[in-house]
């Protein structure tokens, strides 16, 4: 019979290919030194910081710019461990997965080759084997469960499965399932450390277009302090 076993892949952002993301990344890595290094210029050069204190870019104000460049280049390294975390779990249920759908292909051909009809069924040795890494588990446990009981399991022993084998089989079911849970949490991190990531760097990059457009506005006659903003 036909099997689905398709891997899921690593969490990325939205529908972005790796390479889009790869960009992300690397964009986002640039505005954050950017920024760093506009608020340190600032922070050195007592002429721009005397131009920009009546626009309203005060010490408060850059305080909390970099408070929201902290929180922006945390949450990007958040997220950079929790995407390697999330990729590391996936390849090693992924690496558990393999041998264990091989086996159980073997057992559902083995089964196939004895029984017909509804015996089939009973064994999980009919119909598809689903590529949702839950359901498989669920069918495989459930088939090797029933491989162990009488008539099938004196059957199945002469051709090769006996009921120490269907009892290993059982052991990396179980082995998966664990592997499984933990890339699923892992997952589910690395995709809400990317929205805390993004939202963060959404913030850092709004006040910092803002104090750009307010400098180009009303620092005209200054090209040279202008400049030491990047604008």
């Amino acid at each position: 019979m036909s099997e689905d076993t398709t891997p899921t892949p690593p969490p990325e952002d939205g529908n972005k290919t790796p390479h889009e993301n790869a960009l992300q990344d690397t964009q986002l890595a640039n505005d954050i030194a950017l920024v760093k290094r506009m608020i340190g210029t600032i922070a050195t050069q007592p002429e721009l910081a005397a131009a920009l204190e009546p626009l309203g870019y005060d010490q408060g104000e850059l305080k909390l710019g970099l408070v929201l460049h902290a929180d922006a280049s945390n949450t990007y390294t958040k997220r950079q461990s929790a995407l390697a975390t999330a990729t590391q779990d996936l390849a090693a249920r992924e690496a558990v997965a393999e041998p264990v759908k091989e086996e159980f292909t073997t057992y559902r051909e083995t089964a196939q080759a004895i029984y017909k009809g509804a015996e089939r069924a009973n064994l999980g040795a009919s119909g598809r084997v689903s590529g949702d890494i839950e359901v498989f588990e669920t069918n495989a446990r459930s088939a090797y469960m029933t491989a162990l009981t009488e008539p099938h399991a004196s059957a199945l022993a002469k051709r090769g499965f006996k009921p120490g084998r269907i009892e290993s089989a059982l052991a990396g079911i179980e082995n998966l399932s664990t592997l499984n849970t933990a890339a699923s949490a892992s997952q589910k991190a690395a995709i809400a450390a990317t929205k805390a990531r993004d939202a963060a760097g959404k913030k850092m990059n709004a006040w910092a277009s803002e104090l750009r457009k307010v400098s180009k506005a009303n620092l005209k006659k200054r090209p040279d302090l202008l400049a030491l903003l990047g604008v």
